[in-house]
């Protein structure tokens, strides 16, 4: 389906990473629509590495929009500012055309974990969440993976040691409250980082308050596997990102 695609900088002088790209299906949008945060650990990744799975939704009839944002010079509250900037811009976007503000947010690894923040933790509403292998919390586990660890005091700026409390704000499982969109997350079976234990105990907390929470496995997938749709489990993971969209009253 041809598409129109636009890149947005959200400053009059354009800075890395303050930038969103938007995608709209030439015919008539579908209702709902899509918004994608990029992982890479907090300092690397790009938002287009997400193009191609977008290109399959805006296929399909679904406008979508993804973003960067900055990965240098920056700690974690920056980086949700900015993503919550690129969400406002895409959110006026859908309104200018006349839409509803129907959109599901999407986010991998360290962009589930941006994802999460925003959607739960913030005045935004969108109407789903969709998470590929992120962190359900900020404070360290037992057995925690030493690089994943370091990662995230690194964007945090301060230590565990002398600011616990900046590690509870940052965790996603501390901010289900009633009233949250439903949530899908994508568990990949060779997923090292961060562990289906700590995702059940997300998926506890959401139903504890009478929230909803999808957990779909896929076998034989590693960390960041949902960048691309060369694989089964990769056409899987879309069909149900599609799926859990739809379900959404």
């Amino acid at each position: 389906m041809p598409l129109r695609f636009e890149s947005l900088y959200l400053d009059d002088v354009p800075r890395d990473g303050r930038v969103v790209d938007f995608f709209d299906p030439a015919g008539a949008p579908r209702e709902k629509a899509f918004f994608f945060v990029h992982g890479g650990g907090w300092r690397a990744g790009s938002r287009s590495i997400f193009h191609p799975i977008i290109k399959a939704l805006v296929d399909r009839g679904y406008a979508c929009a993804t973003t960067d944002y900055r990965l240098g010079g920056v700690h974690l509250s920056e980086q949700v500012a900015d993503v919550r900037e690129a969400y406002g811009a895409f959110s006026r976007r859908l309104a200018a055309a006349g839409r509803p503000l129907r959109a599901v947010v999407h986010g991998g690894s360290a962009g589930a974990h941006l994802a999460a923040l925003l959607a739960l933790a913030g005045p935004e509403k969108p109407c789903g969440l969709s998470l590929a292998n992120g962190p359900s919390t900020f404070e360290p586990w037992p057995d925690i993976f030493p690089g994943i660890w370091a990662s995230m005091q690194d964007i945090m700026g301060v230590p565990w040691e002398t600011h616990p409390e900046r590690y509870r704000e940052a965790s996603p499982i501390h901010h289900i409250r009633a009233g949250h969109p439903p949530i899908l997350f994508m568990h990949a079976e060779n997923e090292h980082m961060f562990p289906l234990a700590q995702t059940l105990r997300l998926q506890r907390a959401v139903e504890t308050c009478g929230g909803r929470m999808e957990i779909r496995q896929y076998p034989a997938m590693e960390h960041g596997f949902f960048y691309s749709l060369e694989r089964p489990q990769q056409r899987a993971a879309l069909e149900d990102l599609v799926a859990f969209a739809e379900s959404i009253p």
